[in-house]
């Protein structure tokens, strides 16, 4: 069985549902298959413009350790197939459209690894020395030359 995948024409204000932490531990893959069977750990989720969320794709195509973050083999493959399949599913989104969806996903990985927020959500500024290696996150995903995706 096969399905096509309908994007409504997007905009400045276009949102969607977003996980809001999107990693490889929350997909569940049959071993058998190679199918995504679930996603789970959906506490994160909001409402946001498209494409905020798509800074989970670096997760997929690699991993963070106390030396860095390490892209695994044939991580452009990945991203191209990706983004080819994306293209290939989105039809009706123009080369504009598509500019926007990177630049609404480079304020995803701020959003992400760059902001402290207080419980309530409340942005109390940018992250500094936090444990978890934000800052080498975005050092890493944020280099002028290399954040625009594969299109």
């Amino acid at each position: 069985m096969s399905f096509r995948l309908s994007f409504p024409k997007p905009s400045p204000l276009f949102s969607v549902l977003s996980h809001g932490d999107l990693k490889a531990m929350n997909v569940l893959v049959n071993p058998r298959s190679g199918n995504i069977t679930r996603v789970v750990d959906w506490a994160e989720s909001r409402i946001l413009p498209f494409g905020f969320a798509l800074y989970g794709l670096e997760s997929f195509l690699g991993r963070m350790n106390s030396e860095g973050w390490h892209y695994y083999d044939r991580y452009r493959e990945l991203e191209s197939l990706f983004w080819q399949t994306f293209r290939e599913e989105a039809q009706n989104f123009s080369g504009a459209d598509l500019h926007l969806v990177r630049v609404v996903r480079m304020a995803g990985f701020f959003y992400r690894y760059g902001l402290d927020f207080d419980t309530n959500g409340v942005v109390q500024g940018m992250r500094m020395n936090q444990p978890d290696g934000s800052l080498a996150y975005l050092d890493t995903f944020c280099a002028a030359n290399e954040w625009a995706p594969l299109l």
